[in-house]
């Protein structure tokens, strides 16, 4: 059945990312290890990307409540979660490897959309990392593109991100976070020759 073809594949795939991306599973290991020993402290993960956004992860608690109703002699139970003011240190440690990515993947969309507008692409759909236009203007918009994601991923985003942390917390705190990962050899210029980057 599907669900037995799911559940023997599910751990093939694992091992297979987990061989091929390793410099992925360490880049993910060291945001888990920065909101997680940052969570320790109840501080909140904050970081700025390259064109000023600010995004702050700032995941609370909640505690469940319930609330009794009658209604014409009916007594009705519902649960319902109020956030309280502790970090919720689980949830900043699960969330960050995705909101990081996700507000990357923003900055780019933001970036493109800007310069497309700047070279007279008026009329495109963005979803997230899905990009389109009409067909007249494919040609200017993969450029964009690509020469939007190789000015992002120039920049080390780590390093960055290890200054920014340093600001936010108290050199006792910042001792306990480890320098980022290294970064590997691709060269992200070959990404604007890159055929197939985005179809």
């Amino acid at each position: 059945t599907t669900r037995l073809a799911a559940a023997w594949l599910t751990p093939q795939i694992q091992e297979a990312i987990g061989t091929e991306l390793q410099a992925c599973d360490r880049v993910m290991d060291w945001f888990m290890h920065v909101a997680q020993t940052l969570a320790k402290y109840d501080i909140p993960l904050e970081w700025r990307l390259g064109d000023g956004f600010t995004v702050l992860q700032h995941y609370k608690k909640s505690d469940s409540v319930t609330v009794n109703t009658f209604w014409d002699g009916v007594r009705s139970q519902i649960k319902i979660n109020v956030t309280n003011s502790k970090l919720d240190r689980r949830q900043q440690k699960s969330g960050v490897a995705p909101n990081i990515v996700h507000s990357i993947d923003a900055l780019h969309c933001r970036k493109t959309v800007n310069t497309c507008l700047l070279n007279g692409i008026q009329d495109f759909a963005m979803c997230h990392d899905s990009f389109g236009c009409h067909l007249a203007d494919i040609d200017v918009m993969s450029q964009i593109l690509r020469e939007e994601f190789v000015e992002i991923y120039s920049q080390n985003f780590m390093e960055d991100l290890y200054e920014q942390v340093e600001d936010q917390c108290s050199a006792k705190v910042f001792s306990k976070i480890e320098p980022p990962p290294n970064l590997g050899q691709l060269d992200i210029q070959a990404v604007l020759e890159s055929e197939f980057f985005f179809g």
